[in-house]
């Protein structure tokens, strides 16, 4: 659309110069065109924001910082918020006499500061249920009747040797998708705190983030959690919490590319620790991710000399600090920018056409001397970590290809060398379409965007046949809720994927400046982060990051009915196969529900409320079979 409107103004200008007779339809069409575009209004609605509303209702927001200046004149339409569909409340007196209600919103996503409540949604308490090693957040709104200054929340009672975070959602203005020029506010943000400063009508969501650890004894609890407001009365949220007696399973494979720069070992190691408390079970590492490491690996700050020998020193230290965070799947060493370093060290950027690491020539071009120069390089890594006692890991050679590079020749080339000095090389990569696997050959581990093979049933069919060993992978810096990365988990545990790979910004290192609801409109990429802390100590964390964790959950749920399920097929036992057998085909109608992602795409139906049904539904298929093989 900012194109069209572009376009259209320049139009009118060149052909006012060029000609002053315009047909009178043309002209009328163009003056009616150009109309659209004149701005009726001007105003910074923040330091660096400039808002210009136009003739035709379009909103635009012009940010002065945007990728350090290089974009301040390129709009972001900004698509407002919809009406709240639900019409004020009535009120009780007490309600009025306190200052406030608090209401349990239908979808535990977040809920702008505008969202009115429904009657049905106006309650002091909530039931909700976990696993032992399980957290569950918990949200709930307080609804400012009227001016009630600060508004503070406080978990009180026994049951404070639950271990829990408290968070204040944060609503801010960001781009809807990864390169999107179109924005809107969102629930993005939970910050680390536990107080809030009220407005008449405006919603104050916190978020209770609770802990079962694994010693927690299975049945109900009760946790009450005081709220106070500076200038209304107090009052309590109950959360009615059932600890099952369920023993969940691991999860699939729950993997981040963590690309990211670490100030020193104990920041990486401290990143690392929140991401394996979050559920996430293995990284893909760069180099940049090497402490004390603050350059991408480009010739000649390489991880190898013009002689072919290798340093990874900082991969050692790396390595030592992913054993110390506890993650349990093996480490993907990205290397994709390898062969451009190779390029670089013999003075063949410019010959091959090197972008962004990536060859702008066939695979079959490539002189003998580079190939085997390469072939060396590989083979010393390899070397390198046998005698280094590195535990099991791939080699990420290669990823997606870019716009104007021939397709896939980094893969065959780089895949190719290494199968010929190093076919015990383990290797990833990722792979977008079907087509694209005769550039890889065989790869150990291959990674697709999971919409690919979770399209629909036929596609994810053709998937499998096609993939031995087939992992998913999505961008996940776009996404801003719980639902949409729950969502992930749950179809790839229905499409058969091995496992997950998310892209996630992880910041070690604090971010410039404080939280702004306008401050990451500045990068014009939306790939993250989903956790941040700022200069001036404000640290937050983000709904879809809890997604992440919950994502994780689901995954536990399924697997446990699988494994219970497994467990009574293989009895000798005549009547524990039959009570298998009944609970695999309800298993099985239970995944149904799950929408593909073309049905989920098609529908609002779906969402953290549907997700939160279908695990609830997992979870007591499991305790039925249990009970019924308990019983027997």
């Amino acid at each position: 659309m900012t194109r069209v409107f572009s376009f259209l103004s320049n139009a009118i200008i060149i052909l006012g110069i060029l000609s002053i007779e315009v047909k009178a339809e043309n002209s009328k069409c163009f003056q009616k065109e150009a109309s659209l575009s004149i701005v009726v209004s001007e105003r910074k609605i923040w330091p660096f924001v400039t808002q210009k509303v136009y003739s035709d209702g379009t909103v635009r927001l012009f940010v002065e910082d945007r990728d350090g200046g290089k974009k301040k004149d390129e709009p972001l339409t900004f698509i407002r918020s919809p009406e709240p569909a639900n019409l004020e409340p009535e009120y009780h007196s007490e309600d009025y006499k306190r200052g406030y209600v608090v209401f349990v919103p239908k979808e535990q996503d977040g809920v702008l500061p505008e969202y009115r409540p429904a009657t049905s949604e106006i309650k002091n308490e909530i039931d909700i249920f976990a696993s032992p090693g399980e957290s569950e957040p918990v949200t709930f709104c307080v609804r400012p009747l009227r001016d009630i200054g600060r508004v503070s929340v406080e978990v009180m009672g026994k049951d404070r040797i639950l271990p829990y975070t408290v968070y204040v959602v944060r609503p801010s203005v960001e781009q809807t998708d990864y390169s999107s020029t179109v924005c809107r506010w969102t629930t993005k943000w939970i910050e680390f705190t536990n107080i809030a400063n009220s407005s008449e009508k405006q919603n104050l969501e916190f978020v209770v983030d609770i802990n079962v650890s694994e010693d927690t004894r299975s049945g109900d609890y009760t946790i009450p959690i005081k709220i106070h407001a500076e200038k209304g009365g107090e009052s309590q949220f109950l959360v009615n919490l059932k600890v099952l007696p369920v023993k969940l399973a691991p999860s699939m494979p729950w993997g981040i590319f963590a690309y990211a720069s670490a100030r020193d070992e104990n920041g990486l190691l401290s990143t690392f620790k929140i991401l394996r408390q979050y559920g996430v079970t293995g990284v893909v590492m760069s180099y940049t991710v090497c402490p004390n490491s603050t350059v991408k690996p480009v010739y000649p700050n390489s991880i190898f000399k013009p002689d072919g020998k290798v340093d990874l020193s900082a991969y050692d230290r790396s390595l030592s600090i992913y054993r110390k965070a506890g993650f349990v799947d093996p480490p993907i060493i990205s290397m994709e920018s390898l062969f451009g370093d190779i390029a670089a060290a013999k003075g063949k950027t410019a010959e091959f056409k090197i972008a962004e690491g990536n060859p702008g020539i066939k695979a079959d071009d490539i002189p003998d001397d580079i190939r085997e120069f390469s072939k060396k390089i590989v083979r010393r890594i390899y070397d390198y970590s046998i005698k280094q006692k590195w535990p099991p890991f791939y080699v990420y050679f290669a990823d997606e290809p870019l716009k104007g590079i021939p397709v896939g020749e980094k893969a065959r080339f780089m895949l190719g060398v290494a199968r010929e000095c190093a076919p015990e090389l383990q290797t990833a990569s990722t792979i977008y379409t079907l087509e694209s696997l005769k550039y890889f050959g065989n790869v150990d581990l291959d990674i697709a965007n999971y919409i690919h093979p979770c399209a629909n049933a036929d596609s994810n069919r053709r998937w499998h046949e096609a993939v031995n060993k087939l992992y998913g992978i999505d961008f996940i810096g776009g996404y801003d809720t719980l639902w949409q990365v729950r969502q992930m988990a749950m179809l790839a545990e229905k499409g058969k994927l091995e496992g997950m790979r998310f892209w996630l910004e992880t910041p070690i290192s604090k971010m410039e400046g404080e939280f702004e609801p306008y401050y990451f409109l500045k990068y014009s990429w939306k790939g993250g982060p989903w956790i941040a802390e700022f200069s001036d100590g404000r640290k937050f964390n983000s709904m879809a990051f809890l997604g992440l964790r919950e994502g994780a959950d689901d995954s536990r749920y399924i697997r446990t009915a699988v494994k219970a399920i497994e467990d009574t097929k293989i009895s000798f036992d005549s009547h524990e196969k039959a009570i298998g057998e009944a609970a695999e085909k309800k298993l099985v109608k239970i995944m149904e529900r799950i929408p593909w992602v073309q049905e989920a795409n098609a529908s609002y139906e779906w969402s953290n409320y549907s997700a939160c049904i279908v695990r609830k539904d997992i979870a007591q298929l499991i305790m039925e079979l249990q009970n019924t093989l308990k019983d027997k």
